[in-house]
C-alpha cells in the first residue's frame, strides 16, 4: 500500500474540513431558528438556555474550523 504524500495528506484535510464546515453551517442555521421560535413563542426558560448554549458551542465549532483552514491553506503556500 502507498503511503499518501503530505499534499495528498492536506487535500484530504482540507476536503474534510469543507465537508464539516458545511455540516456545521446547517446546523447553526437550524439551531438559530429554533431558538428563535422558542424565544418568539415564550418557551420554557431552560430549554432556551439550553438552545443558547447548543448555538454557542456550534459557532464556537465553526470558528475552530476556520482557523484550522486558515492554518492549513497557510501552510499550503
Amino acid at each position: 500500500m502507498d503511503n499518501p504524500t503530505i499534499v495528498e495528506l492536506a487535500l484530504e484535510e482540507r476536503k474534510f474540513l469543507h465537508e464539516m464546515s458545511n455540516k456545521l453551517a446547517i446546523a447553526d442555521g437550524m439551531a438559530a431558528k429554533v431558538l428563535k421560535l422558542l424565544e418568539e413563542q415564550g418557551g420554557d426558560e431552560d430549554i432556551i438556555r439550553r438552545q443558547k448554549k447548543a448555538t454557542k458551542a456550534i459557532k464556537e465549532q465553526i470558528e475552530l474550523l476556520k482557523e484550522r483552514r486558515f492554518l492549513l491553506h497557510e501552510r499550503s503556500n
